[in-house]
């Protein structure tokens, strides 16, 4: 009985595998920003993370629903995340650094070696 138990238990975690970045808890899913200008959805897109913008304030330049960034992650640990994000939209590349809980999250993006950064609160809303 016991080894039908052991080979069961080995058969799942080779048939079904399971990455480090999915066992621990993450920014997954919808997030407001807050000065209320955007929302955003987070989600894994292959190796990396995606964040796209599905609702901008109305009169926003510049900002539209659709861009997003894709961040290349170098660091994810203990709700915090650090890497390099590409912005197709205007061609640029930011550190950015995610610090996240269940229900907020602050992000700080910043370009020209860290002259220039930008930071913002979020909370989650699904």
């Amino acid at each position: 009985m016991t080894k039908k138990i052991f080979n069961l238990i080995l058969f799942v975690f080779i048939t079904f595998p399971v990455s480090a970045f999915s066992m621990q808890h993450t920014p997954y899913g919808n997030w407001a920003r807050g000065d209320n200008i955007a929302k955003v959805n987070i989600y894994q897109c292959g190796a990396n993370l995606c964040v796209k913008n599905i609702w901008i304030r109305p009169g926003t330049k510049s900002e539209k629903v659709g861009d997003y960034l894709v961040i290349q992650i170098h660091s994810h640990k203990n709700g915090q995340i650090t890497g390099i994000a590409g912005d197709p939209q205007r061609n640029l590349k930011y550190k950015i650094s995610m610090q996240y809980a269940s229900e907020k999250m602050v992000s700080k993006g910043c370009i020209l070696g860290g002259l220039v950064c930008k930071t913002a609160h979020w909370k989650k809303i699904d």
